[in-house]
């Protein structure tokens, strides 16, 4: 972990976690910090491929800055199993929730009578 912070015991926990993990807390509490670490621990430690992981934000901005942090910490790894996700980084799944519904939305919409050039109302 690159990052100087130390987490406390519901951090440590969710960083822990093997899988399916839901993080819920106020602005500024660690929560990017918590996933981003968790992400790369699954892919250094359990050899989770970076296609097989799927991490969920509500904010684009958020969604951007796990996606930097996440990068960043693979690339300092010399694992070559880390570095060949690295290789690959451009399928993980990181993104916002309303994104990823889209998306599963767009792949089968044709079944539910929805257009595939529908758009998300941004309001």
């Amino acid at each position: 972990m690159s990052d100087a912070k130390r987490l406390d015991t519901e951090q440590q926990r969710a960083y822990e976690a093997d899988h399916n993990v839901v993080v819920s807390a106020g602005a500024g509490s660690g929560k990017t910090t918590v996933l981003s670490r968790l992400y790369v621990r699954l892919v250094q430690e359990k050899k989770y491929p970076v296609d097989a992981i799927l991490t969920l934000t509500f904010t684009r901005k958020a969604a951007a800055e796990m996606f930097s942090r996440i990068h960043q910490e693979l690339a300092q790894q010399e694992d070559p199993w880390v570095q060949q996700q690295l290789e690959r980084f451009d399928t993980a799944r990181i993104d916002t929730l309303d994104a990823f519904c889209s998306s599963i939305v767009r792949g089968t919409c044709q079944n539910y009578g929805i257009p595939p050039n529908f758009t998300i109302d941004e309001g």
